[in-house]
């Protein structure tokens, strides 16, 4: 298994480091290693296509074994004395899921996004997400602004 090492500078002047480890040798794909299927024999595609299908069929195994355990925990009864300080509380629980519901809510209410947002995929309600990418030239012009500001205050 190979490592990658990965290393950048913050703002405050402190290096961060990451490792980042590779199954099969770190060979990463690039131009040299990618080869159009145009470019394969039959045999070649056939052979490829089958070795998907079977990566494809363990890949729906496992995800559908993990829905059924995940359904089996969260189907679990909770205990009398769980379900009592539920009670006190206004809330009517059974089973973990009903459990994990209601605290999902009261994180909510308490401005937790996260929380929300899983709440809200709960009712089939995706809650769009926005990937932000900050680059160092924006960054340089942030606190190239910040600093002009600072100078015309004083």
């Amino acid at each position: 298994m190979a490592t990658m090492e990965l290393t950048g500078i913050l703002k405050d002047g402190l290096t961060p480091s990451f490792s980042f480890y590779m199954r099969g040798g770190g060979n990463m794909a690039n131009a040299e290693n990618l080869k159009l299927n145009s470019e394969r024999t039959p045999k070649e595609r056939q052979e490829l296509a089958r070795k998907a299908g079977i990566a494809s069929g363990e890949a729906r195994r496992k995800k559908k074994t993990i829905k059924e355990a995940a359904e089996a925990i969260f189907s679990a009864n909770l205990t009398d004395e769980e379900i009592e300080k539920y009670k006190a509380k206004g809330y009517e629980v059974e089973t973990l899921l009903d459990a994990v519901i209601v605290g999902q809510v009261q994180s909510a209410r308490k401005g937790n996004s996260q929380a929300f947002a899983n709440f809200m995929r709960l009712f089939g309600e995706g809650v769009e997400t926005v990937d932000v990418n900050i680059d160092k030239d924006y960054v340089d012009a942030v606190e190239t602004v910040e600093q002009l500001m600072k100078e015309k205050k004083e």
